[in-house]
């Protein structure tokens, strides 16, 4: 019984490993990217997260990604590919030039709704601020949610949260944010 159980363990990781290989090269891909030599870590709770380590040697790129095999199971296969999605985005040329995190942060989230539903990037991040409330940088994991709603706003022409000057009456002109 103990055999069976290490197999199903064992073959299910391995093919979690396989989903997220393929996804990365799938996104890599639709970026044109393919180019870049990659390999894919899933490793045990070291990590708490995931990362991209990403260099240039001889004019060539290559990239590590790294993601906690826990987080990966906690997480439903849509939420792996948002993951995903913006580890990858973090490779777009668009995204690398950038000397802020929150700037790199943003960006690769934009990427990432290339990939997948906008909502299903803000509902990732809506997760992570649940799911790491300690983590030093979820004050940042907020500010991109409402960044991301935000953008969903203006793309659907949803009533504004801010009016225009020019909409209210001479004696009240000052902006009032909701």
């Amino acid at each position: 019984m103990l055999y069976l159980a290490l197999m199903t363990l064992l073959l299910f990781t391995s093919s979690l490993e396989r989903e997220v290989d393929r996804t990365v090269d799938e996104y890599l891909s639709q970026l044109d990217l393919d180019s870049i030599r990659y390999v894919v870590v899933v490793a045990n709770r070291e990590l708490q997260g995931a990362a991209v380590l990403h260099w240039v040697e001889a004019g060539k790129d290559s990239a590590v990604f790294f993601f906690d095999r826990e987080l990966l199971l906690q997480l439903s296969k849509q939420e792996r590919r948002v993951l995903i999605a913006h580890e990858v985005g973090h490779l777009a040329p668009q995204c690398q030039w950038g000397g802020s995190r929150i700037f790199r942060e943003l960006c690769a989230d934009r990427i990432a709704s290339q990939f997948v539903p906008r909502e299903d990037v803000a509902a990732m991040l809506a997760k992570s601020i649940l799911m790491f409330p300690y983590y030093p940088a979820r004050e940042e994991f907020m500010l991109r949610l409402a960044m991301i709603q935000e953008k969903r706003r203006i793309s659907e022409e949803i009533e504004p949260t801010i009016a225009r000057s020019s909409e209210l009456p001479a004696q009240d002109a000052w902006i009032d944010c909701a």
